[in-house]
Formats: structure tokens, C-alpha cells, sequence
């Protein structure tokens, strides 16, 4: 079986970041500004998070039509690339996976042996999402 992230899920799931980011920003500078007494421009940062962002998107829309991440599957383990970076995972250093409770929701993919695997919770579409919670549900029992 092989998960891959579609171009359309790689660009929502980097706006999704950037706007949780930019959220983050204003519930923390708002009232630190007033707290401190200073003056904070946050619709100038948010401008220019929003433009280098739309950048940064156009550029992997157009010069990257590969996808960035993928999942395959395969009797021993699963294989995870993350652009050219590969990483080989055995079913017995898989710990398990959870989902952080906190914005941006991250899937973490726990491994006794090696660093664990983190990725945006909507790198992959909601039945790609099922498909492999599923699997990783199986192999942790």
C-alpha cells in the first residue's frame, strides 16, 4: 500500500501551518503589546507572512510538481519520504502514533530505535488519514 500527499493536500496543509502560526501570533501579541506598553504592527507581520507564504507556495506549486511526502507500506515496516529524504521504519521498532491536542495538529510517529516522525495532520486527505491510522492501530495491538 502507498500514501502519497497530492499537490493540492501539500499547499493546504502548508496554508493551514502558516494561518495557525499567524493566529498564534496575534492571541500572543496582542496582549503582550498591551501588557508592555508598546506598539506591535501585527497587520505588517501578518502582510508579510502572507506574501512570503504565497511565495513559498507558488514555487512548490510550479517548480515541484512531485509530491513531498510519502508512506509505502510493505510486510516488514514501512518506508516514509519526506522529499528525497527517506527513512526505513521495522514493524518492531514501531512504539505507536499520536495526534497532538494542540493547533497545529501534528501525527507523531513514535519509534523506539530512531528519532520519531512528525508531519502536518493534513499532510494526507481524510481517507488517506483512516487508511493508515487504521494500519497503525492494527500493528500497535
Amino acid at each position: 500500500m502507498e500514501i502519497v500527499q497530492s499537490r493540492f493536500q501539500n499547499v493546504f496543509s502548508r496554508l493551514y501551518v502558516m494561518m495557525v502560526h499567524i493566529f498564534w501570533y496575534v492571541v500572543i501579541g496582542i496582549p503582550a503589546s498591551i501588557f508592555f506598553s508598546t506598539s506591535i504592527d501585527i497587520i505588517f507581520f501578518i502582510k508579510i507572512s502572507l506574501a512570503f507564504t504565497s511565495l513559498f507556495i507558488i514555487y512548490l506549486w510550479l517548480l515541484h510538481p512531485e509530491p513531498s511526502k510519502k508512506i509505502v507500506m510493505n510486510e516488514n515496516g514501512f518506508d516514509y519520504y519526506d522529499y528525497q529524504m527517506k527513512r526505513e521504519v521495522d514493524w518492531r521498532g514501531f512504539k505507536g502514533y499520536k495526534i497532538t491536542k494542540s493547533i497545529p495538529y501534528r501525527v507523531i510517529i513514535e519509534l523506539e530505535t530512531q528519532e520519531n516522525i512528525e508531519f502536518s495532520y493534513y499532510t494526507f486527505s481524510s481517507n488517506q488519514r483512516e487508511m493508515l491510522f487504521d494500519l497503525f492501530k492494527k500493528k500497535q495491538s
